[in-house]
């Protein structure tokens, strides 16, 4: 992540950072079903350490990540139970706060973690505005090129994910068809379809075609479709959304990606009807599943049990693909979080960088207790308030 230096000088920030402040920060265990991955790693806790911050991690909170108790000893947090965690200046998370959670929030703390607003109650937002809470979301954090940044970084894991997902689904070890993904000398090469020239397609496409795969990619974006053909080269095939041709390349697929591209509730590509008409014992991986799935037939698994059939074709609708890697996964988070941490060792206070720093005001749905979100505001009937106003920025 690339911070944006904004209206306010560095010059004046610095003079005021004489006296710099010195951050509590927790890390808690994630507590929602499936969720293994970790707020920051011991690497990241270690940079906060050094700078003279405290952290408190919750006990076992990294283990299934792979980062013990002793790693984040090691590198100078403490070992806490959910009351000090949570009693803290900064909270790192992954999944947004549970209501339990943020009854014992400390007043005015700022948090850090994926929003999810959309799924979000009333209640949630109401105790966020009751705690005067700084609520920053991973979803819409924006570089200098308007990308969702941490969104991106999961993308490329889920990319890369999709190869392995589909290989584990057709290997006679999983009593399938004891198919192999590609091409050897004298079998048909694999069919896979992709809907959406999207980054997760950009990433798993690349391995795919690595394998001697036959790739279709279909969007309703020329130029999406154009970028991500310069980017894999001629050997992918390219189409707009015609019906009558993406129904056809969906009836030869072995498998289909789907990702969410339209936005629109409730407007599916691929319908009931055509997922009749696919192979028996092919497999559609949804993996815009969390944010509206465009197949109407998929509907949300876990990673226990990822995989259902309906009309003989399989669907893989984990919401959360990237946690059943969650070491790496962990990290990524981290890593685009390094800049901010930079920032933070400094001693500025989270009032200076947002005025700092434009990509860091893009993640702010609520400042102190004031809900700066438009559309969850409307939502409820609440009126929000423009964040740079709020912080005395210069109007443009």
């Amino acid at each position: 992540m690339e911070l944006d230096v904004s209206h306010a000088t560095l010059e004046k920030l610095f003079s005021k950072t004489k006296r710099k402040q010195r951050y509590i920060i927790g890390v808690p265990i994630e507590r929602e079903f499936d969720e293994s991955r970790v707020g920051l790693t011991p690497q990241a806790v270690s940079l906060l350490i050094e700078a003279g911050h405290e952290v408190r991690v919750e006990a076992n909170a990294g283990a299934i990540a792979g980062f013990s108790n002793v790693d984040y000893l090691e590198a100078g947090a403490s070992i806490v139970g959910i009351d000090e965690v949570l009693d803290v200046d900064v909270i790192f998370k992954i999944l947004p706060l549970n209501l339990m959670e943020i009854e014992r929030l400390k007043f005015g703390a700022t948090v850090f973690s994926i929003a999810n607003n959309r799924m979000q109650s009333e209640k949630y937002f109401s105790l966020l505005i009751k705690k005067k809470v700084t609520a920053i979301a991973y979803d819409t954090l924006q570089g200098k090129k308007g990308n969702l940044i941490m969104m991106d970084a999961i993308c490329k894991i889920v990319g890369n994910a999709c190869p392995l997902i589909a290989g584990e689904y057709f290997s006679s070890y999983n009593k399938n068809r004891g198919y192999l993904i590609g091409s050897v000398a004298g079998t048909p090469p694999t069919e896979i379809v992709f809907l959406g020239a999207t980054k997760v397609t950009e990433k798993a496409a690349k391995i795919f075609l690595s394998m001697d795969a036959s790739v279709k990619i279909f969007d309703r974006s020329l130029s999406r479709l154009q970028d991500i053909k310069d980017k894999l080269g001629c050997s992918v095939y390219t189409a707009t959304l015609y019906p009558n041709l993406f129904q056809d390349a969906l009836m030869r697929a072995d498998l289909v990606i789907a990702d969410s591209f339209s936005h629109i509730e409730g407007e599916f590509f691929i319908t009931d009807d055509m997922v009749k008409k696919m192979k028996r014992g092919s497999l559609i991986i949804d993996v815009g599943i969390a944010r509206g799935s465009s197949v109407e037939t998929s509907v949300p698994t876990t990673i226990k049990d990822p995989v259902f059939i309906r009309h003989g074709v399989g669907h893989y609708c984990v919401p959360n693909i990237s946690t059943r890697f969650p070491g790496v996964s962990s990290m990524a988070f981290s890593n685009v979080l390094l800049p901010i941490l930079f920032e933070i060792s400094k001693g500025f206070s989270f009032h200076d960088l947002l005025q700092l720093y434009k990509s860091l005001r893009t993640g702010v749905y609520i400042y102190k207790g004031i809900i700066t979100d438009e559309s969850v505001a409307s939502k409820y009937g609440w009126n929000a308030k423009k964040l740079d106003i709020l912080l005395d920025l210069p109007m443009c």
